[in-house]
């Protein structure tokens, strides 16, 4: 018996505010979440690939979903994530981007064994990436390294 060739994709999903020179914890306090992951600007940042110690130059935050290995993408289930978390934070949201002047983002990783992936969203997803960012960034890696979840 053939066995069915499936291309498998990985693919993760976050939202983040490039805080410059600002304490990231502006950012916690106005939407009341505490990021998977943040940084300030001039905290040091260890590289394993160099080896090198250095300040980073900007200050992050960022919560993330997590990742999914699947034969099937589907990037609603990411913008679902993020609407039951921020739907409740405009108003927040745009302070951060208007009164802070932060770079509000989402962005998408997308790794997959065949280069030819891509995604779909609706009217209302497309609002709501809007509400939330002020830059959309999407990201296609063509890679025989995905992870299977077995």
């Amino acid at each position: 018996m053939e066995e069915e060739d499936i291309y498998f994709t990985e693919a993760s999903c976050s939202f983040g505010v490039n805080t410059n020179e600002s304490p990231i914890e502006i950012v916690t306090e106005e939407l009341e979440i505490k990021p998977d992951r943040s940084w300030n600007k001039g905290d040091m940042h260890y590289s394993k690939t160099t080896g090198n110690t250095n300040p980073l130059p900007f200050g992050l935050w960022v919560i993330e979903k997590e990742t999914i290995s699947s034969d099937k993408f589907i990037l609603s289930e990411f913008v679902k994530h993020f609407q039951d978390i921020l739907s409740d934070k405009f108003d927040a949201i745009e302070k951060l981007k208007n009164h802070y002047k932060f770079d509000c983002y989402f962005y998408v990783l997308i790794l997959s064994e065949y280069g030819a992936d891509g995604f779909d969203l609706s009217d209302s997803e497309l609002q709501f990436i809007s509400k939330i960012s002020n830059r959309f960034t999407c990201r296609f890696c063509e890679t025989d390294r995905v992870r299977r979840k077995e």
